[in-house]
């Protein structure tokens, strides 16, 4: 019973994909027609969650803006000097969007957040683990380089989350097992 206890919290509390998603649909089912401003932010945020639930590769990133760039080229409706700007700003947009994890450890960070909230794992337990670690030390831990690399993509993703307001307010597992039966029921009756 207490594994599909942990599972349940797990899902419904912690699973920071499913938050993100949720969103995102959240999102995209409520997008303003009429506001286009409105329309623009909300895009921009999906677009940010997609980034840290499908991080691209250099790559990718690169053959999309060439085919944007083609797609500019091929499409006779605007003036040249318009289709030359949109091209211009393409070209520029070379950066990474806000939001977009930094560096390889991005990708990790959605499970890495997930067991830090929902298991009594430390920071070298939890990166070995999403990871993997070049250096592990005999005792089953990821060195302190990986778990400070994935400890930081997740300060990163906790940020993004509390500006689309989907961090979970709900306390950690460590948190929950160290209340006690009082704090508990309080904390039950004020959700």
């Amino acid at each position: 019973m207490t594994s599909d206890l942990d599972a349940f919290v797990e899902h419904w509390l912690y699973d920071i994909e499913r938050i993100l998603k949720s969103r995102q649909n959240e999102l995209r089912e409520n997008l303003p027609s009429a506001d286009k401003e409105a329309a623009k932010r909300a895009m921009s945020e999906i677009e940010k969650i997609e980034s840290w639930l499908k991080p691209s590769t250099e790559s990718e990133a690169a053959k999309e803006k060439l085919q944007r760039i083609r797609a500019v080229l091929e499409d006779g409706s605007d003036s040249p000097e318009k289709r030359l700007q949109a091209i211009h700003d393409l070209s520029r947009s070379a950066r990474k969007t806000r939001g977009r994890p930094r560096d390889k450890t991005g990708p990790y960070a959605i499970r890495a957040l997930t067991l830090s909230l929902a298991t009594d794992k430390s920071w070298r337990q939890i990166a070995l683990e999403v990871k993997g670690c070049d250096d592990p030390h005999p005792e089953g831990l990821s060195c302190e380089k990986c778990k400070e690399a994935v400890r930081n993509a997740v300060n990163r993703l906790q940020e993004f989350l509390r500006r689309i307001g989907g961090n979970p307010k709900f306390p950690s597992h460590k948190e929950l097992s160290r209340m006690s039966k009082a704090q508990l029921d309080a904390l039950l009756r004020s959700q």
